[in-house]
């Protein structure tokens, strides 16, 4: 079922912020998690002109009442009437490293990347207890629900090659890498 972000927005029933990097792929929004410099926006920028920017810095995290679907939308613009919302499809932590590799992570390790990323955010690290007992729940209910990747990054082309590899541009194979076309 197709949702408006009207709807998406009106039926959110938990929320949080992340630092992260977002991406709209065919498959939804891929988010890029790391500490500050880790190459978040960098990667996104990279990867722009196939999977277009959601958001750069600060990401919302929202779930929907109605089909309980966690979606994703710029954080900056989340006051706008006309904002868009896209449906989570997968995260990806980035290590800076000398060798690219790209690797699948436990729901467990998904969770502490998320966390992590929540509380690097200014205004999340002076929560009450309660508010941080919520963005705990929200982490360990979508780190159950979504794949979580590391991705060891030399922010080159053979990182770009191995990210194409396991998210195929939209509507190609995986053997059609536009890296190495």
């Amino acid at each position: 079922m197709q949702l408006t972000s009207d709807t998406i927005r009106n039926s959110i029933i938990r929320s949080t912020l992340v630092h992260a990097a977002a991406v709209e792929t065919a498959s939804g929004a891929i988010l890029f998690l790391g500490h500050s410099g880790a190459g978040k926006s960098t990667l996104a920028s990279k990867v722009s002109d196939f999977w277009p920017i959601i958001a750069d810095d600060i990401v919302y995290l929202g779930k929907s009442a109605v089909n309980h679907i966690w979606y994703v939308a710029d954080a900056k613009k989340i006051n706008l009437s006309r904002i868009r919302f896209f449906p989570l499809f997968s995260f990806i932590r980035i290590f800076q490293s000398s060798t690219p590799e790209i690797k699948t992570i436990t729901s467990l390790e998904t969770c502490r990347h998320l966390t992590d990323s929540i509380f690097e955010i200014e205004i999340m690290k002076g929560v009450n207890k309660k508010i941080q007992h919520e963005c705990f729940k929200i982490t360990a209910d979508v780190a159950r629900n979504y794949t979580g990747w590391q991705l060891y990054a030399t922010l080159g082309k053979e990182t770009l090659s191995k990210l194409f590899e396991n998210f195929p541009i939209d509507g190609q194979s995986s053997d059609k890498n536009p890296i190495l076309s």
